[in-house]
């Protein structure tokens, strides 16, 4: 807040223009719109031009709210004027575009206030970049569509002598260039093209002074670009966030009816031709319901649609009556379905959801991906389908009704396939952290095992002689399985959840568990995934079997896992990232797997400020300070089973924000 009294130095917003001739909504001419000042384009599309909600939400002074959001609303509202969100769908009325916008920026702003920025920080980066991450959701929302009023729509200017121009807001503002109103074309333009050209107009919205101040953190205003440009890679958590309130804004205003509030040549728009075949499909019986070898199961009030011979059909369908302008790509079709509310996004906001088909009477079992649709968005009221008879579970990641933890379809582990041997020797316990690489090397080499990797990563001997041509041909088929087809397999039954809370601990001993041949994640072989899976799951997975068969190291100096008095300490960002690399999901995506991670619940917050990741202090005995170590903690009774024998704990790591000991009990 310092530095922003020190940047900030207007006391007031510049003036802002208001038009005298009152405005009525209902009235409106869509074939000559009145060129309006901003205080009236935010009152026709139900803001106030003080932005007093807004003001709320961000915290801040209102002359800095002045200068960071008051004056960029209004440049926008006046830039898009009363353009709609999109010809045929969503927002699609005048102003639509603006209202979207609003909409989309307040709702992200509620969203952000959930989120620890940045991901995995300390408490003292939390409060320090504390705006300037709120800022980042800000204008990346506010410029978010902005470039469809430059691709999709344009703005012609009627003059007074007659003639006609084009105008945007690259040019003078509208209200200086005499025309008496404007009317809106509609072109066509290349997928998501509008958010390569809303890049074009930051510098026009944003002020020059909070520009500056934003390109002071040059992390979010590198994500904050990448979620204008449309790059869901680079734009990471703000562009997720960004993504989410865009969901929740179009998924509500889809079902506009009032045809008299939409444009004049105003088209189809490729949503609403998609949306309107698949009706047309379910109602001719084109698509099998219900059934072993269909396409689509119902569940109450939802429907499931298998992804890819849905495409392929919808495609195909339209070949055959020669339309065209329909992509023949599968996933562009999944995306529009989404961006326009149709198909329904999972918990963390993708398109494809993955469940588990099974007939009440044991003849089949699927499991499958598919695309979500509310069923009454799909069918006539009096022609509503009947729900399967059987059951349909969701793999989604915090889905409360799906099971804590499924078997991954087409994938046996590797052990079940080999034939248990007995155990010929116990591996010798870790070292301690500030033992010496030499001798934490020799040490494992006793144990059995080969030297950590960068990552603290250890590979048994055994595990490669025991290797077979029959496991490493599983293992390959699972790799390059497709998960859109059907799969047979007999009725799968899930580990119940664990019923422990959260922050309780076994106390009791027993004999340490032995590697369990039967275990679904008895290898520890990281198997090459993508986004579309359950990610958590199958990092989760792979935690556990290597903490409890010992394939990765722990206690040492270059482990991913520490044993403390809280529970199983993973390493962060060290243990995501190596996980991320080795199943080909980016090394640098590591923290859209934390993020998934953290949903699954498992872990344990810090005591005082309620944080997922823990600072703890290593104390490496030499008489230097201690050092600080990341991470994130999880219970015991979430790793190892009832009655097992829980490791020795590192008394070398404690934790940086313990709790004071009164001087009473010191």
């Amino acid at each position: 807040m310092k530095l922003l009294k020190t940047l900030f130095k207007l006391p007031h917003v510049l003036p802002l223009g208001t038009s005298n001739a009152p405005i009525i909504f209902d009235e409106l001419d869509m074939r000559a719109l009145p060129p309006l000042r901003s205080t009236t384009l935010l009152e026709l599309v139900g803001f106030d031009e003080r932005l007093t909600q807004l003001y709320r939400t961000v915290g801040i002074s209102e002359n800095h709210f002045d200068v960071l959001y008051r004056q960029p609303v209004h440049a926008l509202a006046e830039a898009v004027q009363l353009a709609p969100a999109s010809e045929n769908n969503h927002h699609c009325g005048p102003g639509g575009l603006l209202k979207h916008t609003l909409e989309v920026t307040a709702t992200a702003l509620h969203i952000r206030k959930s989120y620890q920025l940045p991901l995995g920080g300390n408490p003292e980066d939390m409060a320090r970049e504390e705006h300037h991450w709120t800022y980042g959701v800000f204008v990346a929302c506010l410029l978010h569509d902005i470039g469809k009023i430059l691709t999709r729509f344009q703005i012609v200017l009627n003059m007074p002598d007659g003639t006609q121009k084009l105008w945007n807001p690259h040019s003078e503002p509208i209200y200086e260039t005499g025309a008496v109103s404007y009317g809106i074309v509609f072109e066509e333009c290349e997928y998501k093209a509008h958010q390569r050209m809303g890049v074009t107009l930051y510098s026009s919205i944003i002020p020059q002074i909070a520009r500056a101040w934003l390109a002071q953190h040059s992390v979010v205003m590198s994500q904050t670009l990448a979620s204008i440009w449309g790059d869901t890679y680079e734009s990471q958590v703000i562009g997720d966030i960004v993504t989410q309130a865009d969901r929740a804004s179009t998924g509500a205003n889809t079902d506009v009816t009032n045809a008299d509030l939409r444009f004049p040549g105003a088209r189809e728009s490729l949503a609403d031709r998609l949306i309107q075949k698949l009706r047309q499909l379910l109602s001719d019986g084109a698509i099998k319901l219900n059934k072993d070898g269909g396409m689509g199961w119902v569940a109450n009030e939802d429907v499931y649609l298998v992804c890819r011979p849905l495409a392929e059909l919808l495609v195909k369908s339209f070949e055959d009556i020669g339309a065209t302008g329909i992509p023949s790509d599968p996933v562009r079709i999944y995306d529009v379905l989404q961006e326009h509310g149709f198909a329904l996004p999972t918990s963390d906001g993708k398109a494809i959801w993955k469940i588990d088909v099974q007939d009440n009477q044991g003849k089949f079992s699927h499991t499958l991906t598919c695309l979500k649709f509310k069923t009454r968005r799909l069918f006539l009221p009096v022609r509503l389908p009947q729900s399967f008879d059987g059951v349909i579970r969701m793999f989604a990641p915090d889905d409360d009704a799906a099971p804590a933890s499924v078997p991954a379809p087409l994938r046996q582990s590797v052990q079940e396939t080999a034939p248990e041997k007995p155990a010929t020797r116990e591996p010798a316990p870790a070292p301690d952290i500030d033992t010496a690489p030499a001798e934490a090397e020799q040490n494992m080499r006793e144990a059995g095992t080969t030297a950590p990797d960068e990552y603290g990563t250890v590979a048994h001997d055994s595990d490669v002689t025991e290797s077979t041509g029959e496991e490493t041909e599983s293992a390959a088929e699972a790799e390059n399985s497709d998960h859109d087809a059907f799969v047979h397999k007999p009725p799968a039954s899930s580990p119940p959840p664990p019923t422990s809370s959260p922050g309780e601990f076994k106390d009791t001993p027993a004999k340490a568990p032995k590697p369990n041949k039967q275990d679904p994640m008895a290898s520890a072989s990281i198997r090459i995934t993508d986004w579309h899976e359950d990610v958590a799951h199958e990092f989760w997975e792979w935690v556990c079997e290597g903490v409890l068969n010992r394939r990765l190291a722990a206690n040492n100096t270059t482990a991913s896992v520490h044993f403390v008095e809280e529970g199983v300490f993973l390493v962060t960002p060290r243990i995501f990232k190596h996980y991320c690399k080795h199943a080909k999901l980016g090394e640098d995506s590591y923290t859209k797997l934390q993020k998934r991670f953290q949903r699954l619940g498992y872990h344990r917050r810090t005591a005082l400020s309620r944080l997922n990741v823990h600072p703890y202090l290593v104390d490496t005995g030499n008489g230097n300070p201690p050092s600080k170590l990341n991470g994130w903690v999880i219970p015991y009774n979430r790793v190892f089973p009832e009655g097992a024998e829980l490791p020795q704990p590192n008394k070398l790591l404690k934790p940086a924000d313990a709790e004071p000991v009164p001087a009473s009990d010191a």
